[in-house]
Order: structure tokens, then sequence, then C-alpha cells
């Protein structure tokens, strides 16, 4: 189904699953505005790529307000940027942890907060978030990034798959 029209930003788009995502939104017709932590060129023709640090207030505002400057709405967003840390939970620091949930969970947060009064104000009964990054399998050495998973479903509602 085409989407021709509607707007969609992806974080993380500069690589692997938002890269991806941002692509795939564009053959569907989306004018997509891919975000990563530096201003990087377009990975793809008809991806705006634009800078955006989803554990800075201030960025992530900056950029919102770029999209909205440029087309005035926000139809989908789509948050994959993430980090990983492999390491047991006895090997990683509290440093190392908050790192990870700045970026996998709070930054979720930022960007929803960021983006959800664009949907209130549109009304277009179209408006779509989507978190990427599920760990299926366990490891005993994944342990802080499998509890952020755990707490960003609960927060969010996500079943697990």
């Amino acid at each position: 189904m085409r989407q021709d029209g509607k707007v969609a930003i992806v974080t993380g788009a500069s690589t692997g699953i938002g890269q991806a995502s941002a692509k795939a939104l564009h053959q569907a017709g989306f004018r997509v505005f891919g975000t990563s932590r530096r201003k990087v060129a377009s990975s793809a023709e008809g991806i705006t790529m634009i800078a955006c640090d989803v554990t800075d207030d201030a960025s992530v505002k900056t950029a919102i307000d770029q999209v909205l400057d440029t087309t005035g709405r926000i139809d989908v967003l789509v948050n994959s940027a993430g980090t990983g840390l492999l390491a047991g939970a006895e090997e990683s620091s509290v440093h190392q942890a908050q790192a990870l949930f700045d970026v996998n969970l709070f930054g979720v947060i930022r960007m929803t907060n960021a983006v959800l009064p664009c949907h209130a104000e549109s009304k277009s009964g179209t408006d779509r978030q989507y978190k990427f990054g599920s760990r299926r399998d366990t490891c005993p050495i994944l342990g802080p990034l499998l509890l952020h998973e755990a707490r960003s479903r609960r927060f969010f509602g996500v079943p697990r798959p």
C-alpha cells in the first residue's frame, strides 16, 4: 500500500535495521528522514539524513523541529537507534549500563515524547511508532541488554515475540 505524502523518521538509519527500515519506507512512498548521532551523507536515494543524538534532549528537539519545519508533519516514528553491551552483569560497570539504557530505553522515550504532540495535532489516524531490537535468545553475557529489553517491552506494552 503506497503511503505517498506521509513522513517517517527512522532513528539509527545510518546502518543495519534502521537503514533497511528507511529504505523500505521510502520504497513504500514515505518521505523519509533518517537520523544518526553525527551528520552523514544519505546512504540511499530518497532518505534525508539529519544529525540526532537520542541521548540529548536538545538534539532530539532540533531534529524534530527540522523535520516539522520542512514537512509540517510526522506520521511514523521508527526507533531503531541502539547500542549493545557484550558483558556479564558482574563484568559491566554502572556507567556502561547507564549508557546502554540512555540510548536503548530513554532514547526511545525522548523521541516518543518529542513526536507524540505532532501525532495528536495531525489527527490523521495513521500515526505509528515502532521499536526494533528484540532479543529472543538468552546468553549470560547479555545481562544488562536483556534487562533493558524486558523493561522496554514492559514500559511500552509490547508482547514477547
